[in-house]
């Protein structure tokens, strides 16, 4: 796996899922397509079918209330107003309670008002879709000058 070295000081982790729809190769632009897909629905605040689509690594290490909770946290610090993309690195192993398989760890740069910060997204191919099991933000502790 390459390792995407995001800094921050500052890290919210979450996970969540997407993608239901056969996406069955797990190669550069269908796991990006499948993540900005994601994202879209976390902008829309659409939580509960994220949790319904969620790769089975969430729901065996979260529950619903949890995670609920966690997106709404997640959000205070970021919605961004523009994102792109920082890195991606794919990986047989994200976790040592998660088994081996196929992985993406996708990383974007995010910016809202002055505040820059990077969120990553981690898929694990799943019944061949990309479901997406982790969301973090970590806020970089900079500011956009524009």
């Amino acid at each position: 796996m390459r390792t995407l070295h995001t800094g921050g000081v500052r890290q919210r982790s979450v996970g969540v899922a997407c993608r239901r729809d056969g996406v069955t190769e797990g190669h550069g632009g269908r796991a990006a397509d499948a993540v900005k897909e994601c994202l879209k629905l976390i902008d829309a605040h659409e939580d509960d079918e994220i949790w319904k689509r969620a790769g089975s690594g969430l729901h065996t290490t979260s529950s619903k209330r949890v995670f609920l909770s966690s997106m709404k946290f997640a959000r205070t610090f970021s919605l961004p107003d523009k994102r792109e993309l920082h890195g991606f690195g794919f990986t047989p192993k994200v976790d040592l309670a998660l088994p081996e398989g196929d992985y993406v760890v996708v990383a974007y740069k995010a910016v809202s008002g002055n505040v820059v910060s990077t969120e990553r997204v981690v898929m694990q191919r799943e019944d061949d879709a990309w479901k997406l099991i982790g969301y973090h933000v970590n806020k970089n502790g900079q500011t956009s000058i524009k």
